[in-house]
């Protein structure tokens, strides 16, 4: 597990450190950062991974822009090229690495380059560039065999596979939308869940039946679910279920509708149950990246329903050893964090008198005047930060 991270010199970000657990959030007045914070790590995961360009940009979740604009250009500093960052995995050694734009620092579409300033770090890289076998006989032609070399070596390359496929380079910023979880937009290629809902279907379809079980444990989310399917053969289309021309395969049965009428598409479901299914799955699946981000995760979603769905992913995240950074603008959301427990963390993000974004953890509930308060309660009255004060 990622256990922090700092960032230095990315966007509204001039120096900040992310002290990380399974589940945090993020809370704060509108373009405070917290997006940036997102994607930050998502550039930091490029860069540890196959490299940083626009399309691999999109591809995460990242807005692309300019150098200029990646880099702080705050009134009266001086403007550094690169962005650093330093990092802790389990709390291990900090490992280094800082990107730096090329010669085509002007163009719209720059070169980026990665500068790893720990050796680990860098030969690691240098040999996932290599392919596996390969390598392996390289090393056996010059040294008999990889154990005479270094009995170690073969842990150290499940490391390498480890540190860079499971945790890093899978890592994306998630914003699912109405359009891509009913099967109209497929503009992601990430599998096997697009960064904005697509594939859903296919990966509820995959899941395993101990996943389907836990995901069945918590259809009264939705209290009109009897069930959902997915029609490998598209059959129901044929039959007129499914009229438009959604891609989605994935269909719903509703406990109050008569039996033999009671099946509907996604296409023409709610969005409520379509983001419900899709936080689950993404928290329950093992196909699904370790470590990711989820960008307003109360949409579509009713006030109480981001209560209990942040109980139960907060729970689903540990007993699957997931990691998730989320942001907010819903105070119910707040209500379904547990502060006692550390593995669910709390921050509020806003900028100081010189623009920079910072961050606060509340550990606990502040104090209050014997007022039994709500966190969601105490962050509308202004006890918490991260509300507006220029209105």
């Amino acid at each position: 597990m990622i256990s922090e991270i700092n960032i230095k010199n990315f966007k509204s970000i001039v120096d900040l450190t992310l002290p990380l657990s399974n589940i945090n959030i993020f809370i704060g007045e509108n373009g405070c950062g917290k997006s940036n914070i997102l994607e930050a790590v998502a550039f930091l995961s490029l860069a540890l991974g196959k490299g940083i360009d626009n399309e691999s940009l999109f591809s995460k979740g990242v807005r692309n822009a300019k150098p200029e604009l990646i880099f702080n250009s705050f009134k009266g500093d001086q403007q550094r090229k690169k962005v650093s960052f330093e990092f802790r995995v389990d709390s291990e050694k900090t490992e280094r690495v800082t990107v730096e734009v090329g010669d085509r620092n002007e163009a719209i579409f720059p070169e980026w380059r990665v500068v790893f300033n720990d050796r680990r770090r860098h030969l690691i890289q240098q040999l996932n560039m290599i392919p596996k076998d390969t390598l392996r006989k390289i090393l056996d032609d010059k040294f008999k065999t990889i154990s005479e070399l270094d009995p170690s070596l073969e842990d150290f390359f499940k490391k390498i596979e480890i540190e860079n496929s499971s945790i890093w380079t899978d890592f994306a910023i998630f914003t699912p939308n109405a359009l891509a979880l009913r099967g109209f937009q497929v503009d992601s290629q990430k599998e096997p869940l697009g960064i904005f809902g697509e594939n859903l279907d296919v990966l509820l379809s995959s899941l395993s039946t101990d996943e389907k079980n836990t995901l069945d444990e918590y259809k009264h989310l939705v209290s009109w679910l009897e069930e959902f399917e997915f029609d490998e053969i598209d059959a129901y289309k044929l039959k007129g279920y499914k009229t438009g021309r959604s891609k989605s395969r994935l269909y719903f049965r509703d406990k109050f509708m008569q039996k033999k009428n009671n099946i509907f598409s996604a296409e023409n479901s709610n969005e409520g149950v379509l983001h419900i299914l899709f936080h689950l799955a993404l928290f329950i699946s093992k196909q699904t990246p370790r470590f990711f981000a989820i960008d307003n995760i109360e949409t579509a979603l009713n006030p109480k329903l981001c209560r209990n769905l942040i109980k139960i992913i907060g729970k689903i995240a540990i007993e699957s050893e997931k990691q998730a950074l989320i942001t907010t603008q819903n105070p119910a959301v707040l209500d379904g964090l547990n502060l006692n427990d550390d593995r669910q963390r709390l921050f509020v993000v806003k900028r100081n008198d010189d623009g920079y974004t910072q961050i606060e953890r509340i550990k606990i509930k502040p104090q209050t005047n014997g007022d039994q308060l709500k966190l969601s309660e105490m962050w509308m009255r202004g006890q918490l930060g991260g509300l507006p004060n220029n209105f």
